[in-house]
């Protein structure tokens, strides 16, 4: 596997080969960024992970939230000043 596959064709893969390897040791997934592909990798056994796409998008304003992504620099989100995210009572 290499990244570009579909998501179908990499959760396929990893179905696949997640329970053949080692349990001792770790299992690496490249190019696997965003929050719902990562919890499901987990799932299947996966323990590590390299992308670009957290920092790009952290880089760009764009945010993680149980909604979806909220795009900071959109003009509407300007002076939002409610809570991110109704569903966390974190902080932010």
């Amino acid at each position: 596997m290499s990244v570009g596959e579909s998501r179908e064709e990499m959760l396929k893969v990893i179905d696949f080969i997640s329970f053949r390897m080692p349990k001792e040791s770790p299992r690496y997934l490249m190019g696997v960024g965003t929050p719902l592909d990562i919890l499901n990798s987990v799932q299947k056994g996966i323990d590590m992970f390299d992308c670009v796409i957290p920092t790009r998008h952290a880089r760009n304003g764009y945010l993680y939230t149980s909604e979806g992504v909220v795009k900071l620099r959109n003009s509407k989100n300007r002076d939002f000043m409610e809570p991110l995210d109704a569903n966390c009572d974190c902080y932010t």
